[in-house]
Formats: structure tokens, sequence, C-alpha cells
């Protein structure tokens, strides 16, 4: 083999040496540097729930991955948009929450509806957020003097009507709209501390999440309640 072709080969070796390297080093600076993030494709409405056609990858500085954001696709899907999102910008954990952080149960399908609530009525205020519970209707028409003895003694004047059954319950609050506390009491009817029930109030307002024909019936019940019908709330037999 003669010197120059001995040169030719050697120069071409340096060539693709230093072009190997050159893409190694690109690679390398490009895994340590740059990472995918997930991101609006489009923009997203706030109160839409987030599909993954409506998402993206972006390049970002790899240091952002110590944000508090979404970085892959999946975590961000099915979440429901708190702001409006507008495309490539970087979804922080705090624009976008589940759907029952967002509307207090995962049903997308249930309305949710809260109502007025005596705590005599409602177990003695007893009802906690997952209960299931059976909405009471109970009207009375009270006696007049034409109301013959045998009515009178029946109670038929006075009636106790099913309205809904199995009723999921999603929040509890007060009358100003504090939450009630959370925590079932280990031993019924007796507190564990008395901080519990100074801090937090008694039960005034019960939110369920139903379908929209039984939140119509909860409403008209409850406006029917300045007629004199009272609604009582149970909690529901364990199956």
């Amino acid at each position: 083999m003669s010197r120059r072709t001995q040169i030719f080969l050697a120069l071409i070796s340096l060539l693709v040496a230093a072009g190997s390297g050159l893409l190694v080093y690109s690679w390398f600076d490009r895994m340590v540097t740059v990472a995918e993030v997930v991101v609006p494709a489009r923009t997203i409405p706030a109160g839409a729930l987030i599909r993954p056609d409506m998402l993206m990858l972006k390049e970002v500085a790899r240091p952002l991955l110590k944000e508090n954001i979404y970085i892959r696709p999946d975590d961000l899907t099915g979440k429901v948009a708190v702001v409006p999102l507008q495309p490539g910008m970087l979804v922080y954990r705090p624009f976008a929450v589940s759907l029952q952080e967002y509307r207090l149960v995962d049903d997308p399908s249930m309305e949710v509806v809260s109502f007025p609530i005596n705590p005599a009525r409602a177990v003695g205020g007893q009802i906690q957020p997952g209960h299931r519970i059976n909405i009471w209707e109970l009207a009375a028409t009270r006696p007049i003097s034409q109301t013959d003895l045998l009515e009178l003694a029946s109670g038929r004047w006075a009636t106790a009507t099913l309205v809904l059954e199995s009723v999921l319950v999603v929040d509890v609050r007060a009358a100003s709209g504090q939450a009630v506390a959370r925590s079932p009491q280990a031993v019924p009817g007796q507190m564990e501390g008395q901080s519990q029930s100074s801090s937090s109030g008694a039960l005034q307002i019960l939110t369920v999440a139903v379908p929209r024909d039984q939140a119509r019936k909860i409403l008209h019940l409850a406006a029917m309640e300045n007629g004199g019908v009272q609604i009582w709330v149970s909690l529901a037999p364990t199956e």
C-alpha cells in the first residue's frame, strides 16, 4: 500500500471518528440539557375535560422537570382544566385537577346539588362525605275539627314518603359554608375531642351527586319546605 493511500485512509478514519464523536456529543448534550413534557396542542377552556387529542410533546430545558408541572400525557389526560390552557404552555398541577377534586365526584354525568338540612333531621348531624343516604319527604296536614277520630288515630293526616334512595354524599358544610369535620367518629355519639365540634360547627348543608332528574326532585322538595313539607335524611341500609 502506497504512502499516499495510507494518508488518505487515515484522513477518512479521522473524519469518521470526528463525526461520530460530534454525534455522540450532540446526543449526550441533548439528553442532559433537554427533555420532553406534555403541553396543550390547542386552547383548552377552563372546565373542559382534557383528552389525548388536545395534547402534544414539547422540548424544554431539563431543569424545568423540577417544577410542579405535568410531564407525561397520561398524567394530564382525564384531568379538568381549572384555568384556560394556551397552546405550548407548561401545565402546572394546580392548573388541572381530577374530576373528583373539581366537581366532588368522578362521574362527569352526575349533577352536584346542595340543600339545607336541620341536623336533627340528618341522623343528628352525623352524615359524612361518602355516606349513602335516603331522602324522605314528611308532610303533615294539621287535623281540623271535622277530622274523624278514626282518621286522627290512624295518623293518615301525616305521611312519610321515600323520595330518593342510596344518594351519594360528596360534601357537608355548616351554615356559613365552613367544612364540617370529615373524619367519622370512632364511637357513635361520642366526640374524641372538644375542638372538633367547636371549630367546625354543626352540619347545615348537604351536597350530593345525583342524575339530573333526581336533582330536580331534591330542589322541588327544598322549595316545598316553606309550605310545611320537611326533608329528612336517613343512612341507607348496607347491602
